[in-house]
């Protein structure tokens, strides 16, 4: 959200290359480099946040459509509940789908699978406390991933976070 953190691609036309008629598959080529180098920077933009200790991907799939699986995806990764309890490495699965239940998608609880990288949190919505020690260490890892799989439709995700530290705060409060 800061001007500091973007990333601007552009293109005046002045090399004279025209993918439109460059050699079969050079489009598509062109495309996955750049969204290479995009994901490339965006782990470095979030990763090179003052003070955070934790870099959390957040996959959200199955949702109606793309637009539905953004929105979840958002507003897991946004709020400061949610941050501070990775930074506290609290493996609170409940925080997690309590915010994918605000922005109103049409959730289903009893659908919803959810792994901290690939343990099972939560499968057709009962918790899977057997594993409690692995997501507690899943959650002490300077990056993990959460995935949420709502099984509703073919919608898909993927949105980069941080935890929210003390340090962050006292960094950013004054000059």
């Amino acid at each position: 959200m800061s001007t500091n953190d973007t990333v601007l691609l552009l293109a005046n036309g002045a090399s004279s290359v025209d993918l439109a008629t460059a050699p079969e598959g050079a489009r598509a080529l062109f495309a996955q480099a750049v969204e290479q180098v995009c994901a490339g920077l965006a782990e470095k933009i979030v990763g090179d946040g003052e003070k955070i200790t934790k870099v959390v991907e957040i996959l959200v799939r199955g949702a109606r459509d793309e637009m539905a699986a953004e929105k979840v995806a958002r507003a897991i990764g946004n709020p400061l509940l949610v941050k501070s309890s990775w930074f506290g490495e609290d493996p609170n699965w409940g925080r997690v789908l309590d915010a994918a239940g605000y922005v109103r998608t049409g959730l289903i609880e009893e659908k919803v699978d959810m792994y901290y990288d690939d343990i099972p949190v939560l499968s057709h919505g009962l918790a899977q406390n057997a594993f409690l020690p692995q997501w507690k260490l899943a959650v002490k890892k300077a990056r993990f991933r959460i995935v949420l799989d709502l099984h509703l439709g073919p919608g898909t995700f993927r949105l980069l976070a941080s935890d929210l530290t003390e340090g962050y705060v006292n960094y950013n409060k004054s000059e």
